[in-house]
Parts: structure tokens; C-alpha cells; sequence
């Protein structure tokens, strides 16, 4: 549901910037999210990998760009899109062979997302699955999240909106489930069947949240939650330096040079034959330090203060702003002047 703030934030750029302007304000953000993604990659697999798929920012920075790029289009277009996107991903993977994989298998290490990654990457995740064409799917759930945005903004009321929302939601479901013999849920390989339950899924879950934020008005309980929203970015900042301030070790080129200084993501342990290896990936790692200097820590935590201090002053003065609107009084209530 990442495009669900797309046309919000469109509109509020849009009445100070041009599109161009806000277009390579896009594009520079999306490019930084997925540097990000391929620096968190690099540390965490101990060599530098560009296009490493398989973590959520760099899917995100494509499928947001994909969806920006429709946010000034009409919303049959948009929504012929993102049915269309689904609609020839699915039928790829069900009529497309490859070498050594027949149309249609699903199997894993045996199909045509994992062949993709072998013949572009040259490597795939090691549970057989794979992540370049995977992800384009997930451009057509940025798309029904950019529609929804857009429902949310119109002047319908919330009954109608709960209910296209809703509506959505559980044809999603319904779709996907009753497709689930002739193409299977996987998420790993992200099948259409796939894609439309889990919209259906993300449908249903935004419409209980909006109806008891927005439409009951129960709004305390969510306002940890709208401080990391204000600043997502910074949180993924956060996330990264935390992940970094716990790992040691050094980081090498496909050459085999020593490039820089990290520490492995994960905790080590001796293997079969008394060496040092990492348990998610079985290779050999660095001699591991006892405990993580209380530096390290330190920055980390001023990194998580500061950038939930300056989301909070940001949400405040964002209120404060914010025109409010008198509630009509009536009935005995009502004071006349003059009485």
C-alpha cells in the first residue's frame, strides 16, 4: 500500500512546485532508497551487490517510481495498468519456458524467476527463489494503492469509500484463492495469485485502520505510529546505522580487496570443521568481538532520538497549521448573545 500517499503528497508539492521540479525530487529519493538497499545488502552479505531485490527498499524505490510516473493519469488508466502488469507477469510464468525449466513450473529452483536471476545476476537466493522479475509485480499493488489514494481524496463519502474498499479487498481474496489450483500463492516468486490476495488483504486491513482512525476518530493510540510514518526515511537510516553499529569484519570487492571495515549482521559459530562461519549464509566469517563497543551504541541511540525528536516538532507544528473547524452548537447548549 505504498502508493496510498502518492496523490496526497502530490497535491500538497503541487501547489508550490512545478511536475518537473517534483519529479526529480522523486527520482532522487527513489534513487537514494535503493543505494540504500544495496549498501544494507553489501554489509550484510560482505560484498558490495548493486541489485540486491530481495530487500524491501529497492523493490519499493522501483515500484513508487513506476507509480509516480501515472499519478497525473486518469484512474481507468491507472487501474488498466496495474490489472495489465499483473495480468502478463502471471502469464509468463505460466506459458513462457526457459532452459531447463518447462512453461508453468513453480518449483523452486526450477522456474523462470530463479532462471532470470542466474542468467542476469548470476547468483539467486540461496532457498531457490529469485527476484528481478518477481518484482514487477509489485509495481501493480503501488498502482491500487495510488487508486486508493485517490478515492480517499474525492468527495464521496466514507460509506462509499469503506465500501470500494471493501469491495476490492475481498474480490481480491476471492480471486486469488479460487485461481490457487491452476497457479499457486508463492510468495517468493510473487504469482498473480498471489498478488491479488495479498491486496485483498492489504485492502481489508487499511479499511479497518481508516475506519478507526479517520472515521470513528480514534486517533491517540496511532500517534507513535504517524511520527515514523512523518519520517520513514530517517527511520530506515535509523535501522541501517543500527544494523551497522552491531556487525565487524571486513568488506571485500568480487576481487578479493579489502574495501572497507564492517561488522557481519549476524552472530557467528563454528561448523563442521572447527572454522568460523556465518549460520545464515555458511560461508567463513571474521573472528567476531565479544560485545559491541558502547560507541557504537551511543551513536546509534542520538541517530533514533534525534530523528524521532525532529518527527515529532514536524507532526506537532503540521497540526498546529492545520485549519480547525467549529462544531455547530445546538439545542440548550446554544448561548445567545444579548440574553
Amino acid at each position: 500500500m505504498t502508493g496510498v500517499s502518492l496523490p496526497f503528497s502530490y497535491a500538497k508539492r503541487r501547489l508550490t512546485k512545478a511536475h518537473a521540479e517534483i519529479f526529480w525530487r522523486v527520482a532522487r529519493r527513489c534513487a537514494v532508497l535503493f543505494l540504500l538497499g544495496s549498501l544494507r545488502e553489501s554489509v550484510r552479505l560482505n560484498a558490495p551487490h548493486l541489485v540486491e531485490l530481495s530487500s524491501a527498499l529497492q523493490p519499493i524505490a522501483i515500484a513508487y517510481f513506476c507509480a509516480f510516473l501515472l499519478v497525473r493519469r486518469s484512474g481507468r488508466l491507472q487501474a488498466a495498468v496495474s490489472i495489465g502488469i499483473l495480468a502478463i507477469y502471471g502469464l509468463l510464468l505460466a506459458l513462457a519456458p526457459a532452459p531447463g525449466v518447462p512453461a508453468g513450473s513453480y518449483v523452486r529452483g526450477a522456474n523462470l524467476v530463479y532462471y532470470v536471476d542466474m542468467a542476469v545476476l548470476h547468483r539467486a537466493l540461496p532457498e531457490g527463489w529469485g527476484t528481478v522479475i518477481s518484482t514487477i509485480p509489485t509495481i501493480s499493488t503501488t498502482i491500487l494503492g495510488l487508486l486508493i489514494g485517490r478515492l480517499l481524496m474525492s468527495e464521496r463519502t466514507a460509506r462509499e469509500k469503506m465500501g470500494f474498499i471493501a469491495g476490492v479487498g475481498i474480490a481480491g481474496i476471492a480471486l486469488g484463492w479460487a485461481l490457487n489450483p491452476v497457479v499457486p500463492i508463492i510468495q517468493k516468486l510473487w504469482t498473480a495469485c498471489y498478488g491479488l490476495a495479498s491486496a485483498g488483504w492489504s485492502c481489508l486491513m487499511f479499511l479497518f485502520f481508516y475506519w478507526i482512525v479517520d472515521v470513528r476518530g480514534y486517533r491517540r493510540w496511532a500517534f507513535p505510529f504517524a511520527v515514523i510514518g512523518h519520517e520513514c526515511r530517517r527511520s530506515l537510516h535509523g535501522g541501517f546505522a543500527a544494523a551497522c553499529s552491531q556487525n565487524s569484519g571486513d568488506l571485500h570487492g568480487r576481487d578479493g580487496r579489502r574495501i572497507g571495515a564492517v561488522r557481519p549482521a549476524v552472530p557467528s559459530s563454528r561448523g563442521a570443521a572447527g572454522r568460523v562461519v556465518d549460520p545464515l549464509l555458511d560461508v567463513p566469517a571474521q573472528d567476531l568481538p565479544d560485545r559491541v563497543d558502547p560507541g557504537y551504541r551511543l551513536v546509534v541511540a542520538l541517530i533514533i532520538v534525534g530523528w524521532l525528536a525532529r518527527g515529532l516538532s514536524c507532526y506537532r507544528a503540521n497540526i498546529r497549521r492545520a485549519p480547525r473547524q467549529r462544531r455547530p452548537v445546538s439545542g440548550p447548549d446554544r448561548r445567545h448573545r444579548g440574553d
